[in-house]
């Protein structure tokens, strides 16, 4: 794979965007904050001496959108057409900073969504520090990205390990995907999540802490999938883990 980046030379250089076609582009980053629970309850009840922490983060992550190509060496300044930032807790100590921006130009935009979240997610700790230093910042991402020559990506999560059963480093891995609904009393465990990006194809790789494991098969309803696994690298699995599917 070539890297626009480095010219014939091995240095470092700004990418000539000047013959690319003006097209609407859109990005979207995550980055999540985790926290001791009584700090987020503490922001939630609006009780953080230097004032309104998710308002102050979202300002925070708008400004850092525009500013990024001052950051980033090599980033373009660009026309941008809009940056909406979503902040909200999820689960008892954890805060996710989800951030789109949008452009009309000839070069997209991952780099100020990776920053609007990154700049909000430091906000909020520079917001709280004082009552909590051992926050967290971690798994600053993309999540989308739309227009221009390269297309579409999309970051799937397969969301929670629910039961496994290998033997020989074959077997069946049920799972729950990445949403916030519970599925009543028949389920166990009873609070799992709805099933959004469960790979339907064969031959992604999912990682599941060290391990990982490339699907065969896969199966399941609306709410709940399977998927007949094969271990490639090894490593401890157990139900609650996180599944990400692997893009590289």
């Amino acid at each position: 794979m070539e890297l626009t980046h480095i010219n014939q030379n091995g240095e470092a250089h700004m990418v000539n965007i000047g013959a690319k076609p003006i097209t609407e582009r859109t990005a979207t980053a995550l980055a999540e904050v985790f926290m001791q629970p009584q700090t987020l309850q503490t922001i939630l009840r609006g009780n953080m001496k230097k004032g309104d922490v998710f308002g102050t983060a979202r300002i925070a992550a708008i400004m850092a959108a525009k500013r990024t190509h001052e950051l980033i060496p090599l980033c373009h300044p660009i026309p941008i057409s809009g940056v909406e930032v979503q902040i909200e807790p999820d689960g008892a100590d954890k805060v996710e900073i989800r951030c789109t921006v949008r452009c009309a130009y000839g070069t997209g935009v991952e780099m100020e969504a990776l920053c609007a979240a990154s700049v909000g997610a430091l906000t909020i700790y520079d917001m709280c520090k004082a009552v909590d230093r051992a926050m967290t910042i971690s798994a600053v991402r993309l999540l989308h990205k739309a227009g221009g020559k390269s297309g579409e990506f999309d970051r799937l999560h397969g969301g929670e390990v629910l039961q496994v059963k290998l033997e020989g480093g074959e077997g069946i891995l049920l799972m729950s995907a990445q949403a916030r609904q519970p599925l009543g009393e028949s389920v166990k465990p009873s609070v799992i999540l709805k099933l959004s990006s469960i790979p339907a194809g064969t031959g992604a790789r999912l990682r599941i802490g060290e391990a990982v494991l490339e699907i065969a098969k896969t199966g399941g309803g609306p709410e709940i999938g399977w998927a007949w696994v094969k271990m490639i690298q090894g490593g401890e699995l157990a139900a609650g883990m996180h599944v990400e599917v692997c893009n590289d």
